[in-house]
């Protein structure tokens, strides 16, 4: 299964998080609720909200939930940037 978009900047965002996370497109749109896939999936899902200025519902249906999935993951990254310093550096 492949990403339900034919943008190839979205298309190469996503290859390159699966890279880095060691893991593929179905892992991240598998129910799966391992930490790590977690973050990866909320990090996507923020990018692609605020570097890539997709809706919340478009992010919602790339990965088959609703906008307010997308919404909780994107709200739970921004959390973390206020909350840990280091890692908002690593993410600006």
């Amino acid at each position: 299964m492949k990403p339900n978009t034919s943008n190839p900047d979205v298309l190469n965002l996503i290859e390159q998080f699966c890279k880095l996370y060691g893991c593929n497109w179905e892992d991240l749109v598998k129910r799966n609720r391992k930490d790590w896939l977690v973050e990866c999936r909320y990090l996507l899902m923020y990018f692609l909200h605020r570097k890539y200025f997709l809706s919340k519902s478009l992010v919602g249906r790339l990965f088959g939930l609703d906008h307010t999935t997308a919404l909780h993951g994107i709200r739970k990254i921004e959390s973390r940037k206020k909350s840990d310093k280091h890692f908002s550096e690593i993410l600006s």
